[in-house]
């Protein structure tokens, strides 16, 4: 099991530094009890997808990608069951990436 760390060490919402643990993947605000998810460290959690595979996640999968997941240009990837992405890419590089798609449309 991959090793759990704070998405941040300090409270968004009013600053504090202790948090009690929930469960296993949420933590709590000791002070004014927001809740933060958990996330798997990233380098216990990499997936890259080299050129030249040939991947198919099948109807009837239920894929969840905890970390990062890289797949490099002249990978095939077929997803015809349910991907959950626990962690998007932001706004600039989904921006990037919707352009290329276009452009390899086209």
């Amino acid at each position: 099991m991959a090793r759990k760390t704070m998405l941040q060490a300090q409270c968004s919402q009013c600053g504090a530094t202790d948090f009690d643990r929930r469960d296993d993947e949420l933590v709590s605000c000791a002070y004014c009890h927001s809740v933060y998810k958990l996330k798997a460290d990233p380098h216990e959690s990499n997936i890259v997808i080299s050129k030249g595979a040939n991947i198919v996640i099948g109807k009837t999968a239920n894929v969840i990608v905890r970390g990062n997941i890289e797949i490099e240009s002249g990978a095939n990837i077929d997803i015809l069951g349910h991907l959950e992405i626990v962690e998007a890419a932001d706004a600039e590089n989904i921006s990037i990436a919707k352009a290329k798609l276009q452009a390899f449309k086209k």
